[in-house]
């Protein structure tokens, strides 16, 4: 069975890649790594391309106000598992314009359907 380094290694992607190396390769990665692929799809993949449907999407960090409109509209006591719990230490870099460029290119759909849903920084 091939591991992460032999896999980067065989297709020439950094092993451990900063943000912006992450960016430039980012389809060879999904392509190598199905977890990265599931991780970097598309909101359209899942939401699909009519954002009239919602009256609102969430990011993930804002996921107990979610859980807040759920419970008020339904009276139930809702809760959410939360499996990864994993906590981010590092800092990182976003990089340079170009990269924040490539990566509105790359969801330029995703802000096109849900701009208006998205905190865009």
């Amino acid at each position: 069975m091939l591991n992460s380094a032999s896999i980067t290694s065989q297709i020439g992607i950094p092993v451990q890649p900063n943000f912006s190396e992450f960016v430039d390769h980012l389809e060879a990665y999904r392509s190598a790594f199905p977890n990265i692929s599931h991780h970097t799809e598309k909101l359209s993949y899942f939401l699909g391309s009519d954002s009239n449907y919602f009256n609102a999407v969430y990011e993930i960090s804002k996921i107990s106000d979610a859980v807040a409109v759920l419970r008020e509209k339904t009276g139930k006591d809702i809760s959410i598992r939360h499996y990864n719990k994993q906590k981010y230490t590092e800092d990182y870099e976003v990089g340079s314009r170009s990269i924040i460029d490539k990566i509105n290119d790359i969801y330029a759909e995703d802000f096109e359907i849900f701009g208006m849903y998205l905190d865009q920084k």
